[in-house]
């Protein structure tokens, strides 16, 4: 079964870091992480979705990169997750915000579980 850090980190009653143990939590703590907006311009560590992909324009191409970006991602845990096909969704209603849906299947827990992740289009100001 495994284990990592309650988020946000804490210490428990006895002074110690707090463990999560809940399969189900973990799981959805590494894909939050995973699915964070990346953006890193370094070439030997790829983490989290390219803000590229989540901004671009909305076009017939964007679906087909944005799918290949989650899949990219899951394939990464391939011992956690397993992807549900036709359940992956894209929402962009307020401008400035996009929002992934999907379901995914959890193999520690043989249970289907949905994964929802919000990004905000941050606005730079020069002064």
């Amino acid at each position: 079964m495994p284990t990592g850090l309650k988020i946000p980190v804490r210490v428990d009653n006895q002074g110690r870091a707090d463990v999560e143990s809940n399969e189900t939590k973990n799981t959805q703590k590494i894909l939050n992480l995973a699915f964070s907006e990346g953006g890193d311009k370094n070439p030997f560590q790829s983490l989290g979705l390219d803000d590229r992909v989540i901004f671009s324009l909305k076009t017939p191409a964007f679906r087909g990169k944005a799918l290949n970006a989650v899949n990219n991602i899951l394939n990464k845990f391939p011992e956690l997750v397993r992807l549900i096909e036709g359940t992956v969704e894209f929402e962009n209603k307020v401008e400035g915000e996009f929002t992934i849906t999907f379901e995914y299947l959890d193999l520690l827990t043989q249970k289907v579980e949905t994964f929802a992740q919000r990004f905000f289009k941050t606005v730079e100001r020069t002064t």
